[in-house]
C-alpha cells in the first residue's frame, strides 16, 4: 500500500479537504479499490466500474462535477493504472447521466448492477441523487465512492460502503467553531440560500451542518433563509440581523453576497462593528463566479469601487488553492483532454478538482 500511495503522489498528489468533488479524486479511487477492496482478486481480469453524475448540456444550472469535467481524470487513471499495477486486468466504466435527480438514480443503480453487472459505483455526487444509490449498495455490498453525501444522516448505522472522499459539512462546521472560539465569538445568525425550486440545495445542507455543529457547542444563532433576492428584500433581511448579532454567516451566490454587502454597505454595517463571513463552496469562473467577487463588468467604476469597500467587511471561507507545479500540470492535461475528447471547455478548472492534487507523502 506504501508503494501505491508513493505512486499517486509522484503523479500529482492528493489532499482531502471539505469540499472536494473532482477528477484527480478518480485516480486515488483506483488504488484504494485495488488495495483493500473486497470485489477484486488477482484471478479476476475484469473490474466493472460505473460513472454516475450530471452530464453537461447547455442551458443547464451549474454544478461542480459535471460528467465531461470528470471523465478526463478517470481516463488519466485508467492509463496510469493499466500501465503498472493492473496491466493484466480488462478495466472499463460505464458513465450514465443521473441529472442530480434520486429517481434517475434509482433507475441508473439498478441497470448499472444488473445489466452493466458493476463491481463499484463511482458517484452519485449531488446529495439527494446519492442517497438511494448508497442504500442499494448497502443491501447489495457494494462499494460506493463519493465526492458527496456531505450532508447529515450519511452516516455507517445506513450506509454501510458508502465512502466519502472528504470531510462532511460538519466537519466544515468544527472549522467554523474553531475560529469563533478563538476569537471569542458566540452568538451569530446565518443568511442561507434557500432555492424554494430544483432539488440542489448545497447551501441548506452546509448551513443545516452548521447549525447542528452551533448548537452542539451553545454557540447562540439564529437562521434565515432566503430566494431571489431584490434590492428592498436584502435590506429587510438585514434589518433582522441588527437586534440578533454581530457576526453574519453567509452561504450563497456571489451574485446575492455581493447585494448583501452592498446594502449592509447602504446601512452603515461595513465600518467594523459586523463581521461578515462568507462560505464559499465552488469557486470557479466557470460556474459563473468572479476572481474579484465585488466587481462587475457591467457595473459603473463608481458601483464597483463601493461594492469593493463594502467587501473589506467580508471573510471567505474557501478551498485552498494549490500552486504546485504539478497540479499546474494536472489542471493542463484535464481541460485539454476535457477540449479534445468530450468537447468540453472551461476557463478555470473548478476547485474541488484542484483541491485533490497534493497526496500527503508517507517516509
Amino acid at each position: 500500500m506504501e508503494r501505491l500511495v508513493r505512486m499517486c503522489a509522484t503523479s500529482g498528489g492528493c489532499e482531502t479537504s471539505l469540499f472536494c468533488i473532482n477528477s484527480m479524486f478518480w485516480s486515488v479511487v483506483f488504488i484504494i479499490l485495488y488495495s483493500t477492496s473486497t470485489v477484486l482478486s488477482q484471478e479476476q481480469e475484469q473490474l466493472r466500474l460505473g460513472v454516475m453524475l450530471p452530464e453537461y448540456q447547455p442551458g443547464m444550472r451549474h454544478w461542480p462535477y459535471f460528467t465531461q469535467m470528470v471523465q478526463p481524470g478517470i481516463d488519466i487513471a485508467l492509463g496510469k493504472v493499466q500501465e503498472t499495477i493492473l496491466p493484466k486486468h480488462n478495466v472499463s466504466y460505464l458513465a450514465l447521466d443521473t441529472r442530480c435527480s434520486n429517481q434517475m438514480s434509482m433507475i441508473l443503480s439498478v441497470h448499472m448492477k444488473y445489466k452493466y453487472e458493476c463491481d463499484v459505483f463511482l458517484g452519485p455526487a449531488c446529495e439527494y441523487a446519492v442517497a438511494p444509490t448508497a442504500r442499494f449498495c448497502d443491501y447489495w455490498d457494494v462499494p460506493l465512492i463519493t465526492a458527496g453525501a456531505l450532508a447529515q444522516g450519511f452516516s455507517k448505522d445506513y450506509f454501510n460502503t458508502i465512502t466519502r472522499m472528504q470531510g462532511s459539512y460538519d466537519k466544515f462546521a468544527y472549522s467554523l467553531v474553531e475560529f469563533f472560539e478563538r476569537q471569542n465569538w458566540n452568538t451569530t445568525i446565518l443568511l442561507v440560500d434557500e432555492p424554494i425550486d430544483g432539488e440542489i440545495k448545497d447551501c441548506f445542507f452546509c448551513m443545516g451542518g452548521v447549525s447542528w455543529t452551533f448548537h452542539e457547542h451553545e454557540i447562540a444563532h439564529e437562521v434565515e433563509g432566503f430566494d431571489q433576492l431584490t434590492e428592498d428584500s436584502t435590506k429587510q433581511l438585514l434589518e433582522k440581523v441588527e437586534p440578533v448579532a454581530r457576526i453574519v454567516v453567509m452561504c450563497a451566490s456571489d451574485d446575492a453576497i455581493r447585494k448583501i454587502m452592498l446594502a449592509a454597505h447602504d446601512l452603515g454595517m461595513t465600518n467594523g462593528e459586523y463581521a461578515f463571513i462568507n462560505i464559499k463552496l465552488f469557486d470557479s469562473n466557470y460556474f459563473g463566479n468572479n476572481k474579484l467577487v465585488w466587481h462587475r463588468e457591467g457595473d459603473t467604476a463608481e458601483e464597483n469601487e463601493r461594492a469593493k469597500q463594502a467587501f473589506r467587511a467580508l471573510m471567505t471561507f474557501t478551498l485552498r488553492k494549490p500552486n504546485t507545479p504539478a497540479y499546474a500540470k494536472f489542471a493542463e492535461d484535464v481541460k485539454e483532454r476535457a477540449r479534445r475528447d468530450y468537447n468540453f471547455d472551461f476557463d478555470a478548472v473548478n476547485e474541488t478538482i484542484q483541491n485533490t492534487t497534493d497526496l500527503p507523502r508517507r517516509p
